[in-house]
């Protein structure tokens, strides 16, 4: 579809990129979306995009941002349910990448009548913000609908970013067909509350300085642990950006992240091997301490030199 003169006959507003995280379009091997940087707090700059847009790419995604840089990307993390992904960059430092932030009255913002809403997305090489009417707020999601009939919502523009007088209030993760004989179609966007609290795993870690001490032997506890977690928290392991984090707690029998793929399961005693440049690596579960809120589990991160 030709959209040039689609850009230039609605009332799409030319954003600068400099207020707003980065809009990057992605490519996988069959599907053409978008994503938005977001930064991790060791510094790293990831990002984020609806699962379905890269999920047929088995290796590498290509993407392009606003200020032209251009680079591949690979899946660190995904959440299949929530249809999001979390992408590593080659290019990180490249990237324009800022931080975005949740007003505390998302909700009452979502359901004023007034709210001058806008969906920000890509439209070839341009960055454009189309006006939207908000027609159903839930708890996770909201229903979008563009203003105008000239404007219409496509798969392409799935990663978008609603913005909410001028805030970011979530990403468009699917749109309807656009039907000419109806009304124009419509658009599902993911809370950014909700996309906060899904990805708040993988963003809220500190990396974990590591040493060089000689593996203890298995399923023998430590009475100095070098690392303890909580439920949803998570840290980075190594040198290669390794990804750890509880995601369910049942008792002593663990649930963890590491960095994509299918949750793993840990007891005490159960070992995971890390990427690390400086030796052959990995981090042991050693026990749980505590109830309730104040439950957490120790770690031991241990590294045999090459």
């Amino acid at each position: 579809m030709n959209y040039k003169p689609y850009l230039y006959a609605t009332c799409a507003l030319m954003i600068s990129s400099s207020a707003h995280a980065q809009i990057i379009q992605l490519r996988g091997r069959q599907q053409i979306g978008q994503g938005f940087t977001r930064p991790r707090a060791s510094g790293e700059c990831y990002i984020v995009a609806p699962l379905h847009v890269v999920s047929d790419s088995t290796s590498v995604i290509t993407f392009t941002a606003e200020d032209q840089v251009t680079g591949e990307a690979t899946i660190a993390y995904s959440d299949p349910r929530a249809d999001l992904a979390v992408l590593q960059t080659s290019t990180s430092g490249k990237v324009n990448c800022q931080a975005w932030s949740i007003p505390a009255d998302l909700s009452a913002r979502l359901n004023d009548a007034s709210v001058n809403a806008v969906l920000r997305t890509r439209v070839e090489d341009d960055v454009i913000s189309i006006p939207v009417w908000i027609r159903r707020v839930q708890a996770r999601q909201v229903t979008i609908e563009p203003r105008l009939s000239s404007d219409q919502l496509s798969t392409g523009m799935s990663g978008g970013q609603l913005l909410v007088n001028g805030v970011f209030a979530g990403i468009l993760l699917s749109t309807e067909d656009y039907d000419p004989q109806a009304k124009p179609g419509q658009g599902i966007v993911l809370r950014s509350d909700a996309l906060d609290r899904i990805l708040s795993g993988f963003f809220a870690i500190r990396p974990t300085e590591m040493g060089f001490r000689p593996p203890p032997p298995l399923g023998v506890p430590s009475n100095e642990p070098d690392l303890w977690l909580r439920l949803n928290e998570s840290v980075v392991l190594g040198d290669q950006g390794s990804a750890f984090g509880i995601t369910n707690d049942d008792g002593d029998q663990l649930s963890v992240n590491r960095g994509g793929g299918s949750p793993w399961g840990m007891e005490p005693g159960t070992r995971y091997d890390f990427p690390d440049s400086r030796g052959e690596c990995y981090i042991i579960y050693l026990r749980a301490e505590g109830t309730g809120t104040r439950k957490r589990h120790a770690f031991a991160i241990r590294c045999t030199p090459k």
